[in-house]
């Protein structure tokens, strides 16, 4: 089952300029003009295989030729519950990689980049003004953004 969520705050980055671009594309699509444009909003749809989230504790950025290429990752750590210091350290020296796992995999284009990390900045900058745990200050409502 699908979920759909309108947010009339919303702190994404893509909400008008995305509205905006897909209206001038359908305009030249139907050969009128394109610089006559209606905004809409956008109503964003969570389907339930997208909609979970996923820890992150690691990321790769790479750069193709027109976009970016952001991979998150989570990775997991090893369980060690038995013996004293050393036998752990032991273990420890041991392993010589770890698993991490893919939980999600984001391609955006290099256009819409600085958009992307201001965004980002954006949000650090509050969630560093903020207290621990309280948004309020992020969106006005109380909530998380």
């Amino acid at each position: 089952m699908e979920r759909a969520y309108g947010h009339p705050i919303c702190l994404l980055f893509l909400m008008r300029s995305l509205a905006t671009l897909i209206g001038r594309q359908m305009a030249k699509k139907n050969g009128q003009n394109a610089d006559i444009v209606k905004t809409v909003p956008l109503i964003y749809q969570f389907p339930d295989d997208v909609a979970i989230e996923r820890f992150s504790d690691h990321m790769v950025v790479q750069r193709g030729q027109h976009e970016v290429h952001l991979s998150f990752f989570q990775v997991a750590l090893p369980i060690i519950l038995t013996g004293n210091q050393e036998e752990k350290q032991k273990i420890g020296d041991e392993i010589d990689a770890l698993p991490a796992r893919c939980v999600a995999r984001i391609v955006i284009p290099v256009g819409r980049l600085p958009e992307f990390v201001g965004a980002l900045q954006a949000n650090l900058r509050r969630s560093q003004s903020s207290p621990k745990g309280d948004d309020t200050k992020a969106n006005g409502k109380g909530g998380k953004t």
